[in-house]
């Protein structure tokens, strides 16, 4: 993950430790992730395929190591 990604945080159907998905979206807020591009996704994958997003099983590509380094803590 890189100062300049784009995050989007989402629970999955039926996930054993619900709400882990806000508090991971506070943590990286807290430790300086830009808010410009971090992003919670109301309703999580359930509700984004309820509502005709789409989604892929397709493998994607290993990302390049990122830079994220934590700098300022809000």
């Amino acid at each position: 993950m890189s100062q300049d990604s784009i995050v989007i945080v989402y629970e999955q159907n039926g996930e054993e430790r619900p709400m882990w998905a806000p508090h991971l979206f506070h943590d990286l807020y807290y430790n300086g992730f830009p808010a410009d591009r971090l992003f919670l996704l109301d309703g999580g994958l359930e509700r984004w395929q309820a509502d005709g997003g789409a989604v892929t099983s397709a493998v994607t590509e290993k990302p390049a190591p990122g830079n994220f380094r934590i700098a300022n803590i809000r």
